[in-house]
């Protein structure tokens, strides 16, 4: 087949030009995007720390108001 092959940009002029800045938004775009995302489950899974957290420390404070409970008991 004619054609020397290669590709628009690998030819340089404004055609390659051109590729390189479509290239470089795309990928610009998909790390936006993607960084995006990944924050956006990082607050996600920060969230769920903080709700374990407390829900941790409501466990904690029942544990603490039956041990008193439990010492009364003792003493009566």
């Amino acid at each position: 087949g004619g054609g020397a092959g290669g590709s628009i940009r690998d030819a340089g002029g404004a055609f390659g030009k051109l590729e390189v800045a479509r290239e470089e938004a795309y990928f610009k775009n998909l790390y936006r995007t993607l960084r995006k995302e990944m924050e956006r489950e990082i607050e996600m899974h920060e969230n769920r720390a903080r709700e374990h957290k407390e829900a941790a420390d409501r466990l904690k404070r029942r544990v603490d108001d039956l041990e008193k409970e439990e010492h009364q008991l003792g003493n009566q």
